[in-house]
């Protein structure tokens, strides 16, 4: 049986990650949904390998991509939407992916953060959709969005997700996670995007 924990700001220290891998620990998964492995090199060079090599483990590094969920973009800070305030997504607004804009109409629902948020879509503008706040609370950034009623074209990868997947090997990953499997044409798409860096 091998026992995998995640990396996170709980365990960004040598020396907890030494003492988790002495415990049992065999591996750690890294969720890149809100942070890529660039931004994570720290954790992973200072923390996490040097950890493994101390208690004599192999550094076995699983990453969990983001896959084809919806999501808002960065933000630079959370957002507070109250109920019955308008609030737009897009360009002059809280980012969305474009394909949000391209497929949303006015009369569409919105929910965000696994529906702890509900926007009702009011207007379609060149900039963005100015929304109706239906069910309030506070945005963060990365949080899953959903048109409600329908499933918006998405790739399987996203450009984050290939960043990271060109960096996988210079940070001694060993395992991938592909997230919201559609079909086999999602791993189909994964497959060749590793093959094209030899991973």
């Amino acid at each position: 049986m091998e026992f995998y924990g995640t990396l996170g700001s709980s365990c960004a220290d040598e020396e907890i990650l030494y003492r988790l891998f002495q415990a049992g620990m065999t591996g750690a998964r890294l969720n890149l949904s809100h942070a890529g492995l660039a931004e994570c090199s720290e954790l992973l060079n200072s923390c996490f390998h040097p950890a493994a090599r101390r208690a004599g483990r192999e550094a076995k590094l699983i990453i969990d991509l983001q896959g084809p969920e919806l999501r808002v973009g960065k933000l630079p800070q959370p957002v507070s939407l109250l109920k019955g305030e308008q609030v737009i997504l897009g360009r002059d607004g809280i980012p969305v992916q474009e394909v949000v804009l391209e497929c949303t109409d006015p009369g569409r629902e919105i929910s965000l953060d696994d529906s702890a948020l509900l926007l009702r879509v009011e207007e379609k503008t060149e900039n963005g959709l100015v929304c109706r706040v239906l069910r309030g609370g506070t945005l963060g950034s990365r949080k899953s969005l959903a048109v409600l009623g329908m499933q918006p074209e998405v790739p399987t990868l996203t450009e984050e997700d290939l960043r990271n997947l060109d960096l996988a090997a210079e940070f001694g990953v060993t395992h991938i996670l592909q997230p919201f499997v559609r079909g086999k044409g999602d791993l189909d798409a994964l497959r060749l995007a590793l093959a094209q860096r030899g991973l």
